[in-house]
Parts: C-alpha cells; structure tokens; sequence
C-alpha cells in the first residue's frame, strides 16, 4: 500500500539522525538496508524513470561512471565496495525525489524539521544536564583518559552525533528548511539555540 511506504519512509528518514554509524556500526548497518530497500521498492511501486530527473540526468550519469572508475582504481577494493551502498543510496534518493508530488515533498521536508526540532531539545538538555551526568558515569567507571575528560569538560554539546561540528553541520542544514515554512518559523529558536 501507498501509503504504509510513505510512512515508513517518513519513520526512516525521521529515526536516521538518532542512530551514530561511529557509536552503533551494526544499527546503522541494520538500518541502511533497510533504508535502502524500502528506496528500492519504492522506485520500483512508483516506476521511477530516469527521465524524471531531465535537468542532472548526465551529471548522474558522470556521477555514476566515476564511482566505477574509482572503484577499478581503489588501492583497497574490499571497502570500496562496502562503502559503494551510501552512494547507491544517495543515487536512489535523487531519484525518490523526482518522483515527489507536492504533498510528499512536504510531508518528508517536515518529518526532517520535527527530527531536527527534537536532536536540538536534546542538544540544550545536554548542555545544561548531561554533561554533569556523563561526567558522574566517566567518574564512576573510573575512565582516566584525558582526551575523553578534556571533551566532556569542554561542554561542546554533540549529542546524538560523536562530534559537535556534525551536530552544528545537521542543524545548519534544518534552519533554512524552517525559514521556508512561516508557520513553523518558531522552530528556529531551539535550532539556533542549540
């Protein structure tokens, strides 16, 4: 059905920030084939030409045939290849997204503000709480290892990312997505906040 794909794409696309590939490797494995076949199926429910997408048509092309020369010519084959699935998965969004009609393309550009809303709630909430907290378990666990306790100590808020210029970097991406939407404008606060 239509549209249990839609709102399972919807769920991906919400839950992708929440899930570190660094942090969790095997759930971000997990969920990047399951990303990726729902893409699939979706391509193939919608029958998504590549006729659709006129104007980047050969630049996808060029796109395509220089991952391949890049992969005959990689001096390590093996992670080449196991790296090619979040090009095919970025190859098939483009795609997808030719394929939105009006309604859809608003329906997944506010699951992506909503997501972005909520990481930067939680952003706040460890610059003010969790920080104390994860300084209290480094304490307990007896971890010594000064890198780690001059990053906590810092108070550079990173949460649910590993780094602080991942989060900033997803959050800049969120804020120009909200300005587009004059009633949701007032998520702007806590993004920018954060």
């Amino acid at each position: 059905n239509y549209n249990i794909m839609l709102m399972i794409l919807l769920i991906l696309i919400f839950i992708r920030p929440f899930i570190s590939s660094l942090a969790f490797p095997y759930t971000n494995l997990i969920y990047s084939i399951l990303f990726l076949s729902v893409i699939a199926i979706w391509i193939i429910f919608k029958r998504v030409h590549l006729n659709e997408i006129k104007l980047i048509k050969y630049p996808l092309i060029l796109f395509i045939l220089a991952l391949f020369i890049s992969l005959i010519f990689s001096q390590d084959k093996i992670i080449s290849i196991r790296e090619l699935y979040k090009y095919i998965t970025a190859i098939l969004l483009v795609l997808i997204s030719a394929s939105l009609v009006q309604k859809e393309r608003e329906r997944i550009i506010l699951c992506i503000i909503i997501s972005g809303f909520l990481i930067s709630l939680l952003a706040i909430y460890q610059y003010f709480f969790g920080f104390q907290r994860l300084l209290g378990y480094i304490s307990k666990q007896g971890i010594s290892d000064p890198f780690i306790l001059d990053y906590v100590s810092r108070k550079r808020v990173f949460f649910p990312f590993v780094t602080p210029n991942v989060l900033a970097g997803y959050l800049a991406m969120i804020i120009p997505l909200t300005l587009a939407h004059k009633n949701r404008a007032w998520f702007i606060i806590p993004l920018s906040f954060a």
